[in-house]
């Protein structure tokens, strides 16, 4: 085993442990490194994951893998950059615009600012509508 493996895996188990503190399931794929197709980090986030820890950062050459993984999964690709000198809990995380926008949709506790009028007008009129309805419905 190289030392860059040795290194490869102990960042690895790193990051899962840091999910797994944050309350994600997330583990250490233990067929990493042998050309998987499943990432890194197994996890329940509908992500594959790649964990890269680095002196010099190759940004389109792991995006490009984790990139193909993650369309073999049929999922989300997220790159988990690890530069030496970083804090041992201390990750640049790289994903898609898409795929970001997508998250911070999902997420209740952000508001977003600009609403289509038309939009929030045909909302409240639906929202008002079913208040009314579900008024009949109250036994």
């Amino acid at each position: 085993m190289t030392n860059a493996k040795k290194k490869g895996n102990v960042w690895e188990n790193k990051l899962a442990n840091w999910l797994r503190s944050h309350g994600f399931k997330a583990t250490k794929d233990p067929s990493s490194g042998s050309h998987s197709e499943r990432g890194d980090i197994v996890n329940n986030m509908n992500l594959t994951i790649e964990s890269k820890s680095c002196k010099k950062v190759s940004l389109m050459e792991w995006w490009k893998q984790v990139d193909y993984a993650a369309s073999q999964q049929r999922n989300e690709p997220c790159l988990f950059i690890h530069i030496d000198g970083m804090s041992d809990n201390e990750w640049l995380v790289v994903m898609h615009s898409e795929d970001w926008i997508e998250h911070m949709k999902a997420d209740d506790n952000v508001e977003q600012t600009y609403q289509d009028p038309k939009a929030k007008y045909a909302l409240n009129n639906a929202r008002e509508a079913l208040r009314v309805a579900l008024k009949y419905l109250e036994l």
